[in-house]
């Protein structure tokens, strides 16, 4: 079985893939609606993308930082991880509806860069020589 830093360096990982593919996909459906008129009508295939990845996202994140926080204590990962993840809800509810496709693209984009710091300092502080692990 995994060592508690092996797997909580594996949900970090799993997260920053994730954070990865909601950056992919904010940079690719622009082009995909300026190159194919049709796809305009992914507009709601584009919600439910946006709430499926949340649904993973939300678990994994909150797993890895907790985790993470239990050996390293820094409370500024945590922050950080906390505004990628309302950055990414905040686009894919309230944005998505309400403030526009370029909006909710920006929004993603920063939430989905912010996430990723988060678990990649998050990774980090946890190989530190100090890092306390807790069974």
């Amino acid at each position: 079985m995994f060592s508690n830093l092996r797997r909580d360096s594996f949900l970090d990982r799993i997260s920053i893939l994730f954070s990865g593919l909601c950056l992919v996909h904010c940079a690719a459906l622009p082009m995909l609606l300026i190159v194919v008129p049709i796809a305009s009508g992914t507009l709601s295939a584009d919600l439910h993308f946006h709430l499926a990845m949340l649904a993973l996202i939300v678990p994994v994140t909150v797993l890895a930082l907790a985790s993470g926080y239990q050996h390293h204590r820094n409370h500024r990962i945590v922050a950080a991880g906390a505004l990628g993840l309302a950055l990414l809800v905040l686009a894919a509810t309230y944005a998505h509806s309400s403030l526009g496709m370029a909006a909710e693209a920006l929004i993603t984009i920063a939430g989905s860069t912010v996430l990723a710091i988060a678990h990649v300092r998050n990774m980090r502080q946890c190989r530190m020589p100090g890092c306390a692990l807790i069974a």
